[in-house]
This record gives C-alpha cells, structure tokens and sequence, in this order.
C-alpha cells in the first residue's frame, strides 16, 4: 500500500520526467515482491501438496498425563486453487503447442515479463 501511495505522490508532485526514475524503483520492488511470493506459493505447493500435514490436540490427557495427538491430512481446496491459479501461466504453451515450441524463447521472455510488470500495471498504470 505505502507503495501505490508513493507513486501516487511522486506522480502528482512533480514533471513526469524526474517521476519515472521513481517507477522504475517502484516497478523493481513490485517484481521483487512477486518473485519472493511466487517463490513462497511453489515451496507451500511443493511440500503439502494436496494433502497438507495437521496435528490436531485432543483436550483429554491419556494415562501418563500427557496430551493426546492426532496426526491427520486432509484434501485442500485451497493447494487445488494455487496450482489452477499458477497453472494459467501455462495456457498459451498448452493451447498452441508448435508455436510455443517453435518460439520457446520468446513465449518465456513474454510469461517472465508479464508475471513481473503485472503488479507495475494494475498498480500505477
């Protein structure tokens, strides 16, 4: 948020000219951001699944007088919703697969620069 204010400021304040030295900090900290989130998303995808690990504690104390614990797994709608989310990125390689692969180079180059500016354009665009 403090950084859509700050491009919000920088774009009244002054001449758009001296402003677009301050969006391209901006655009930079966005395209950080996405990648630490995408990188969080693929670990917690990564390692759970679609069945993240839970422990559960019971209120009762079993006979030593410990608690009881139950270790359970159960299918996450939300893990469903990460890799359908982060599946559309995929769409245009599965849609038209000889052109994707006659031009690898450039679809990468367009799926790296769109996951990166996204957050440039729906903020400060």
């Amino acid at each position: 948020m403090a950084l859509v204010l700050w491009a919000v400021i920088v774009s009244l304040a002054g001449p758009l000219d001296r402003a677009m030295n301050y969006f391209k900090y901006i655009s930079a900290i966005f395209s950080f951001l996405t990648i630490a989130s995408l990188v969080g998303i693929g670990t917690f995808l990564g390692t759970n699944l679609f069945t993240p690990h839970e422990t559960r504690y019971i209120k009762y104390p079993n006979t030593n007088g410990h608690w009881w614990t139950m270790e359970a797994t159960h299918f996450s709608v939300l893990t469903l919703c990460g890799f359908i989310m982060l599946g559309n990125y995929f769409l245009p390689f599965l849609f038209r697969p000889f052109d994707a692969w006659k031009n690898l180079k450039g679809y990468v180059v367009g799926l790296v620069t769109y996951v990166l500016l996204l957050p440039t354009f729906i903020n400060i665009m």
